[in-house]
């Protein structure tokens, strides 16, 4: 439907297609609702070391724990240090029977990164930063 406006020389000011503005309107309305949802859904994940907003929980990243982490343990036993939080693999290099790998804990900014390297399995080096 369209709508003309006349001004009072009866000459034509506006001319609108309402049915376009009222499509529009509609698809915009149902673009928001999609987004609230997107937002809805993503805030009520919570897999293991989130709070309940679904955030990260990075607080296992510390002193505390950095100085847990003893010559010789295991990768398993660092996990464990760290509330089960698997590290990123940041480097990995072999030769023969030897295996260095170094893995990284870090927040989401990286203002907290805590590294540990791994000959054959067994923690050889650590370093911090921020903690």
């Amino acid at each position: 439907m369209k709508e003309i406006i006349l001004d009072e020389d009866f000459s034509i000011v506006k001319q609108a297609n309402k049915d376009k503005v009222i499509g529009w309107t509609i698809f915009s309305a149902v673009l928001v609702a999609i987004f609230a949802l997107f937002v809805v859904v993503m805030c009520s994940i919570n897999p293991k070391g989130n709070n309940s907003l679904g955030l990260a929980d990075y607080s296992y990243i510390n002193y505390t724990n950095y100085n847990r982490v003893q010559d010789n343990m295991t990768y398993q036993q660092v996990v464990e240090i760290f509330e089960g939080n698997d590290g990123v693999l940041s480097s990995s290099s072999g030769s023969g029977p030897y295996t260095l790998k170094y893995y990284e804990w870090s927040n989401y900014n990286k203002t907290k990164i805590i590294t540990i390297g791994f000959l054959n399995n067994k923690v050889c080096a650590k370093a911090q930063v921020g903690l």
